[in-house]
């Protein structure tokens, strides 16, 4: 029998019969404002609370004020390792950072895949990671053009996180124009 670990929401587990597979990549595909980054943050508590490496990659809102707001609502990931890759207003370039000692330890490259992916990988060599959320997939879908670079890269993203055997819980927003998302498949 495969190894379960929680989700971080008791009712989930329920419906789940005992939560995530250990290893396992979990594609969270919805609307904006279902709750998908509160259930990645559910996600990354659960793991802190167990003792457990947790990245949590964020490329929508900076973690200062993801950290703020999810606090408002009781949820504290604070010791979770926030690798932020939200895109540069001022620039064309992605500044990926990771907090150390209250400063971000930053690269800077003209995005693409390979590098997000990279700075993963010597992450997990520091440190090895039990569990990572990745919050949103959508944003680093936008620079793909046509749906076959997208499905092409998020299967790249999904069998490098397979391949590292860390539990993975990865975020995506539907279409506003309700079709399904190609990042569904």
């Amino acid at each position: 029998m495969e190894e379960l670990i929680s989700s971080g929401i008791p009712g989930l587990d329920i419906a789940l019969k005992g939560g995530f597979i250990k290893g396992n990549q979990i594609l969270v595909v919805g609307d904006p404002g279902t709750g998908k980054t509160i259930l990645g943050a559910h996600f990354a508590r659960e793991g802190i609370e167990k003792g457990e490496n947790v990245v949590f990659v964020t490329v929508e809102d900076p973690p200062e004020k993801l950290k703020r707001d999810l606090k408002s609502l009781n949820i504290d990931i604070e010791k979770a390792l926030f690798v932020d890759a939200t895109p540069s207003e001022k620039t064309t370039s992605w500044y990926i950072r990771k907090e150390k000692e209250e400063e971000f330890a930053s690269i800077s490259f003209e995005f693409n895949l390979n590098g997000l992916l990279g700075f993963i990988r010597s992450l997990n060599e520091e440190k090895k990671i039990d569990r990572i959320v990745i919050d949103s997939l959508s944003t680093l879908m936008s620079f793909y053009k046509d749906e076959y670079s997208v499905r092409e890269a998020v299967i790249k993203i999904l069998n490098f996180l397979r391949s590292l055997g860390f539990t993975s819980l990865i975020t995506a927003e539907n279409h506003i124009d309700k079709k399904p998302s190609s990042i569904a498949m």
